[in-house]
């Protein structure tokens, strides 16, 4: 999509679509037209009023400030700063009471720490006072948000994905330059009285929001143990790392076997090796991550 002097793209063709299916999508072209048609000065106010420029104060620790600055762009440059592109800089506690607010009709509670809910003995250590924020967003707007991340979760990750939960939420993919694999981010909230809880999961240099973020939330949903996070981490570079070992060694040796053919060394039953065999060698590597240890 042409905007201004920028060509906004996506990594694909979506066709036609509507807003749900767009955000599903995370169409930048679509949301590059929206940012125009709404312009820099709506954009910079309702940013603002979401709290994601603000710093919080979470139990006496002062959170950075989100920026976003949109004053003084092009069209094109403003359509990708509408998709997180360009100088925006997001923190992620604003971006988790803007969840709660979403998941609590417009205000949510303002963050702070808890070490543990209650003693060996059952009794609660300390009390804590629960206060709100200002209204981030309308009622109305946040039920229509609610009901898109709703939508995008069963429709772009699947509703088995996430098994006896109402999710909302919502992937996304920061790139921070340099050369370094983009941040992925997986924001959202679930929609449960008994367990109310907004999240933010952020995988630095983690690859697509769609991968790395939703695979540590998978955990943390599914043991309900946040301590799992550090232990995905380790399965994950550890699984990274036996899928380069297999690769490089099936190569090697397919390589080495097309090398000694040429010469008429390889017999039938060597070409047989090189191809079943190394592939029962690499199967039996990856069994290795059954027996891992992760404390």
């Amino acid at each position: 999509l042409q905007v201004g002097d920028e060509l906004v793209t996506c990594p694909m063709a979506h066709g036609e679509m509507d807003i749900y299916s767009a955000y599903t999508q995370s169409c930048n072209g679509v949301f590059a037209q929206l940012a125009n048609e709404l312009g820099a000065d709506v954009l910079s106010r309702y940013t603002q009023q979401a709290g994601l420029t603000g710093s919080y104060q979470v139990s006496g620790l002062r959170t950075a400030a989100g920026s976003f600055p949109f004053d003084g762009l092009t069209p094109g440059q403003l359509g990708w700063a509408a998709v997180g592109q360009g100088s925006d800089r997001m923190n992620p506690c604003a971006l988790m009471v803007y969840m709660g607010a979403i998941a609590n009709g417009g205000r949510a509670a303002v963050p702070q720490l808890v070490l543990r809910t209650e003693t060996p003995l059952g009794f609660p250590p300390s009390f804590y006072f629960s206060r709100q924020t200002e209204r981030l967003v309308s009622s109305d707007t946040a039920q229509v948000l609610a009901d898109m991340m709703a939508r995008n979760v069963t429709e772009g990750y699947g509703a088995g994905r996430f098994p006896n939960m109402d999710l909302c939420a919502k992937s996304g993919t920061a790139e921070v330059g340099g050369g370094k694999s983009p941040t992925a981010w997986f924001a959202g909230f679930l929609r449960n009285e008994d367990a109310p809880y907004a999240f933010v999961v952020v995988v630095e240099n983690g690859g697509s929001g769609a991968d790395a973020a939703i695979e540590a939330a998978d955990v943390v949903f599914m043991n309900a143990d946040l301590s799992s996070i550090p232990a995905s981490v380790k399965i994950a570079r550890k699984a990274n790392l036996i899928s380069k070992e297999n690769i490089v060694f099936a190569l090697a040796v397919k390589l080495l076997v097309m090398a000694l053919g040429l010469f008429g060394i390889a017999s039938m039953w060597l070409a047989v090796f090189a191809d079943t065999g190394v592939a029962m060698l690499c199967v039996l590597n990856s069994v290795r991550m059954l027996y891992m240890k992760t404390e």
